[in-house]
């Protein structure tokens, strides 16, 4: 029973988690997922996986509009010290993987040919190995917060925004409340009302993540198996049923305080050309959070593809420090996150 609750420790990254306890439920009970790629478990990668403490998992989620990977978090669990880090990557951010104009990172995997393609691309650019990826949709996040019974939230100011290119209607009231499946997206798809924009989003998302995680590590082992079983058929990801046994014992032992994230450290600019928002990474400070939390194989960004050369603006940023805090699942859940908005 232990062992099938600990499918829900890979659930690391809220929607991420949600993502991995279905696929980690549906392995040990032998139900194949329609949607995963099967796995290429060659020995070498076996090997390399086992040859380190450390495991990366890419997690993406999909705007459903766009198109575009919205959602996009490196998930690294190390196995040695019973712990895992969520790095959390703003969908703006600079990375040049095309000679298109649009350089944004939310629409890199689709440019390169799929989500293992778009790990070993970003993997190189980061220093870091990825091991494996998982990839969901909106639909799929709901799903699973229904699935819990829903997830309880602190608002510190009501959240409120319309569109209705995309009938999207946002009404969230002030304080306390449970989020269901769709208040839940709404939640963590807010940003116009924000004065960080997306960072702010980011921070929300930290919120649910830790609230998310707090609920789902109560679950029996019977609802733990209902809910992988209702959210496989919407999740893509190449981890394996061999790997998959083993990222459930080796993260049995983490707990709220041994769950942290991070947001990619940097800033916002306008491209001059385009006249487009990009986010720039600070390459000191990601250097020093991959190489406290993700086991680097090598240097970030050797060959400058975070940088946008033409851009006056973003040498300053890209080769200084920019502050950034790492936060604990059970500090988010005892102190909350403030979030700026605008007035």
């Amino acid at each position: 029973m232990k062992e099938k609750k600990n499918i829900i420790m890979i659930c690391v990254t809220a929607v991420a988690l949600a993502v991995s306890i279905c696929v980690g439920a549906a392995m040990l009970t032998g139900i194949k997922n329609p949607e995963s790629k099967p796995e290429k478990n060659d020995a070498s990668h076996t090997s390399a996986t086992k040859e380190s403490n450390y495991y990366r998992v890419l997690v993406t989620g999909k705007d459903r509009a766009s198109g575009l990977y919205d959602v996009m978090m490196l998930v690294s669990l190390d196995r040695a010290n019973g712990s895992a880090c969520v790095l959390q990557i703003p969908r703006d951010t600079y990375f040049e993987y095309t000679d298109r104009d649009y350089k944004k990172i939310n629409g890199a995997p689709s440019a390169l040919g799929g989500m293992r393609a778009f790990c070993d691309s970003l993997g190189e650019a980061l220093g870091v190995k990825i091991d494996s990826y998982i990839s969901f949709g909106l639909d799929a996040f709901a799903d699973a917060v229904d699935a819990v019974g829903g997830v309880e939230v602190e608002l510190d100011e009501a959240l409120e925004y319309k569109d209705p290119a995309q009938e999207l209607t946002i009404s969230l009231p002030k304080g306390k409340q449970t989020l269901d499946g769709k208040t839940a997206e709404h939640f963590v798809r807010y940003r116009s009302g924000y004065l960080r924009g997306d960072l702010g989003r980011l921070d929300a998302q930290k919120i649910f993540m830790a609230a998310f995680f707090g609920k789902v590590s109560k679950l029996g082992t019977g609802e733990a198996i209902k809910l992988a079983t209702t959210l496989l058929p919407s999740v893509n990801t190449d981890i394996g049923a061999f790997e998959m046994v083993g990222l459930i014992r080796d993260a049995s032992g983490i707990d709220g305080d041994g769950l942290s994230f991070v947001t990619a450290p940097g800033e916002d600019i306008v491209s001059e050309k385009s006249g487009a928002w990009y986010y720039v990474l600070s390459s000191k400070a990601m250097s020093e959070i991959l190489e406290l939390h993700f086991a680097p194989v090598g240097e970030f960004d050797r060959e400058r593809l975070f940088l946008n050369e033409k851009n006056k603006n973003a040498l300053p940023i890209y080769e200084g420090y920019s502050e950034y805090k790492i936060s604990s699942a059970e500090d988010i859940d005892k102190n909350g996150i403030y979030i700026q908005q605008i007035n």
